[in-house]
């Protein structure tokens, strides 16, 4: 039963937001409008066919317990169902919630997208999940799972230093 909740929660919520974008008043001041490309602007790269009709965005944390169930469950049949598929899309968007920690964790797969390894860090990140708020988000544990993916980690690490993604990115 709970695993029905797992995939039936964002179902709906996705549902949702699609019929308010459906039904969103326009506007003639293109400013104010709600758009898909304001949607995803400073999300990740996009996973799946770019040009599918639909699109969903996450808003995660990588310490967030429901995220990381999400990951473990429901995400797998959105991807073999639907994103391989090619019906559906997804974006990404870093909502750290639970502290500097989880800056850090968002920073860390924005530098493994300069070396085009985005989505293996991030799921690295939910792999290695290990509670909110427990330390497991570390600089030692972060370049672990850089090694793993078969980041440069000199690069990697160059760029955390620098808070390179920090700066291009409004919303980590």
């Amino acid at each position: 039963m709970k695993k029905i909740y797992l995939f039936a929660i964002p179902i709906i919520i996705g549902m949702l937001t699609g019929m308010f974008l459906a039904f969103y008043p326009q506007s003639e001041d293109d400013s104010k409008l709600l758009t898909e490309s304001k949607l995803i602007q400073n999300g990740s790269p996009i996973m799946g066919n770019p040009s599918a009709t639909i699109t969903i965005v996450e808003w995660g944390d990588y310490q967030c317990t429901f995220c990381y169930k999400f990951h473990q469950s429901t995400l797998n049949t959105i991807k073999h169902d639907f994103i391989e598929t090619g019906k559906v899309k997804l974006v990404f968007k870093d909502f750290p919630l639970n502290g500097p920690d989880s800056v850090l964790a968002a920073e860390a797969a924005y530098c493994a997208q300069d070396q085009g390894k985005y989505w293996q860090y991030h799921d690295e990140l939910y792999k290695n999940w290990g509670g909110e708020r427990t330390g497991w988000v570390t600089r030692d544990s972060l370049d672990k799972f850089a090694t793993t993916v078969s980041l440069d980690l000199e690069k990697f690490d160059k760029c955390l230093d620098e808070h390179r993604s920090r700066k291009s990115k409004s919303d980590v």
